[in-house]
């Protein structure tokens, strides 16, 4: 097997980018480089040295609008796809948008490898409701998450223990209907009449909408994508000190391999 390199595994990414940028920019669709990507187009101008992958998100109306063109026909460039819970051709709920000649497999844990095409992923921005938002979620979005992700694992990584406690109120619950559950309360609250929003999947605090309003240019290897123009605001609320480097212990990666289905032309 003849893997790509970390520099070629960037290269590729960012094609996969530019197409989809100029995809989504087509289409009047808005969206921010966000989590680490945003983080390197600050403080490195691009990739973070030690990173494989970039994120997207974009608040929940955009995120409709963009499955709605995919639905229709999943195709970027003729070259690139997006799988998704909401595309029903995947178990995610969110979009990864793929190059389906390349292919990945990345480490989750010891002897537990998730196999795929290499991809960008895009995390759909929901609501939340302007009265108690870190009750909510603290309390109430923690269970719908909580349940996907305990029964993910029980689905998708069968050989792993599930020392979760709330596994026995749902295993014989299907999984799609553990998706479609999470993405439905995720959703609840309608982003134009909320303040503040979070991210589905990954999201533990919450962040002002009226920062995803207001997106510049940022310089990113050489091209440019979309970004949260107060970028001071967001990488504090994810990082802190965001631009001070971590140790080198905690300057971890996806892990991932990644290789061309086919030989490449030349």
């Amino acid at each position: 097997m003849n893997y790509l390199n970390s520099n070629e595994i960037k290269k590729e990414l960012l094609n996969i980018m530019v197409q989809l940028h100029d995809f989504l920019i087509a289409n009047n669709i808005s969206y921010s480089i966000t989590s680490g990507t945003l983080l390197g187009a600050v403080r490195h101008k691009g990739f973070i040295p030690w990173d494989d992958d970039i994120d997207i998100s974009m608040l929940r109306p955009e995120y409709n609008k963009l499955i709605s063109i995919l639905r229709e026909n999943n195709t970027i460039n003729n070259n690139l796809k997006g799988i998704g819970f909401e595309l029903g051709n995947s178990t995610l709920p969110f979009l990864k948008i793929i190059n389906p000649k390349i292919s990945t497999e990345e480490y989750v844990c010891e002897n537990t490898y998730l196999k795929g095409n290499l991809w960008i992923d895009i995390f759909p921005l929901d609501g939340v409701p302007n009265l108690f938002p870190n009750l909510y979620i603290k309390y109430l979005i923690r269970f719908p998450r909580e349940f996907y992700n305990t029964k993910r694992k029980a689905v998708e990584f069968p050989s792993r223990p599930i020392n979760n406690k709330s596994y026995k109120y749902i295993k014989h619950i299907k999984y799609n209907s553990i998706i479609r559950f999470f993405i439905k309360q995720s959703s609840i609250f309608n982003v134009k009449r909320c303040k503040l929003v979070h991210d589905i999947i990954w999201g533990t605090t919450v962040i002002d909408k009226d920062i995803f309003l207001d997106l510049k240019d940022y310089d990113f290897e050489n091209v440019k994508f979309k970004g949260i123009s107060n970028n001071d605001k967001y990488l504090k609320y994810l990082y802190g000190n965001y631009m001070e480097l971590p140790p080198p212990e905690k300057r971890i990666n996806h892990g991932l391999k990644a290789w061309y289905n086919e030989e490449k032309e030349v």
